[in-house]
């Protein structure tokens, strides 16, 4: 029982990283707010759904342009 949790978490987990979707409830995240630092682009989603407390930071790398 404890390695289908597991498996669903991380199914969980690649469907907020991927499409974006709400790991607590299953419903499309807004981003919120989008914030540069140092070398990377961090992104925070929040979920719509009014009772829903799920949210999700994510960091992408910002490309170095070769001079």
């Amino acid at each position: 029982m404890e390695a289908l949790a597991q498996k669903k978490f991380f199914q969980r987990l690649h469907l907020a990283t991927n499409r974006h979707i709400c790991p607590e409830c299953g419903q499309k995240m807004a981003e919120v707010q989008r914030q540069r630092q140092q070398d990377f682009l961090f992104i925070w989603y929040e979920c719509p759904v009014e009772d829903c407390m799920g949210q999700w930071l994510q960091k992408y790398p910002l490309e170095k342009k070769a001079f």
